[in-house]
């Protein structure tokens, strides 16, 4: 069962802004569950809500599942492996609609091809009138908002040419494509965002 700094360190202030949401669904989808902190954090504090946690890095699945066994979660489906860029894996979860899609920390740590593809998929999986949620640090008019997040994405290309923060803008112009409409940007610690896109 690993445990990021980061997560433990997020994940009340996350669920302060989820809250609402998860609440009101029925069923939701965790792409990029990492550790699997924040869906154990989140489907404790909401019992009568299905999860159903996902992962590209598949050294995570056995944390994440770790962690649904640690906190006896009945409401925790096992962790799926899910490349967010390939569509023929959203397919399968198309079957059954969700009600809110969860997106932490994966846009800035990734090619720019998987946010096209989170935003399709997620586009083909949820209701009508509900939630895509991405968290994250990202770039505001094309700027970054704090020398630490021109710093960090700095570092972030050094590793990676595909990696970096991306800008809110081209997120929001590419999820127009796939029916998703930006309605909120919420300032959240560290220099994050939460973004709020609504399936129309």
């Amino acid at each position: 069962m690993q445990t990021y700094p980061s997560a433990e360190r997020n994940k009340q202030p996350l669920f302060d802004q989820l809250r609402p949401h998860i609440q009101s669904a029925a069923h939701v989808l965790e792409v990029s569950s990492g550790t699997g902190q924040h869906v154990a954090y989140f489907a404790s504090g909401c019992p009568s809500t299905i999860f159903q946690p996902s992962e590209f890095n598949r050294d995570l699945l056995p944390s994440i599942q770790a962690h649904i066994d640690h906190f006896r979660l009945s409401n925790v489906r096992p962790p799926l492996f899910l490349d967010a860029a390939n569509q023929t894996q959203w397919e399968p979860l198309a079957y059954h609609r969700y009600d809110l899609v969860l997106v932490t920390n994966l846009t800035h740590i990734a090619p720019w091809e998987v946010t096209l593809g989170l935003l399709r998929g997620a586009s083909t999986i949820l209701r009508t009138h509900r939630y895509l949620c991405i968290y994250g640090p990202f770039k505001r008019d094309g700027e970054f908002t704090t020398e630490s997040n021109e710093t960090f994405d700095r570092d972030l290309r050094a590793k990676n040419p595909q990696w970096g923060l991306r800008d809110i803008d081209d997120v929001a112009h590419a999820a127009l494509i796939h029916q998703l409409k930006l309605v909120k940007v919420v300032d959240m610690p560290a220099n994050n965002y939460l973004l709020f896109l609504v399936k129309e």
